[in-house]
């Protein structure tokens, strides 16, 4: 994302893109590796432990409403 770019270009002031366009392409990429693995860690957990506290009566369709509820960001007034 363009604010992961932008921290990763504060973190590397001396290292001019025209000098090291290799390393602050590498660089992004790494910052977007750690950033969706922790997504996938944290859906996953939720998921195992949604799906073993109510099994019985959990659906595909009632599953994916959940998990799309306990890993948004959104804050209830």
């Amino acid at each position: 994302s363009a604010q992961k770019s932008e921290k990763a270009a504060q973190c590397t002031p001396g290292f001019k893109e025209e000098n090291f366009p290799n390393l602050r392409r590498h660089a992004q990429k790494m910052l977007v590796l750690f950033g969706s693995t922790y997504i996938c860690e944290q859906t996953f957990s939720m998921m195992k432990f949604t799906k073993s506290r109510y099994r019985s009566s959990l659906t595909d369709d009632h599953l994916s409403a959940v998990l799309h509820i306990s890993t948004s960001d959104i804050q209830p007034d």
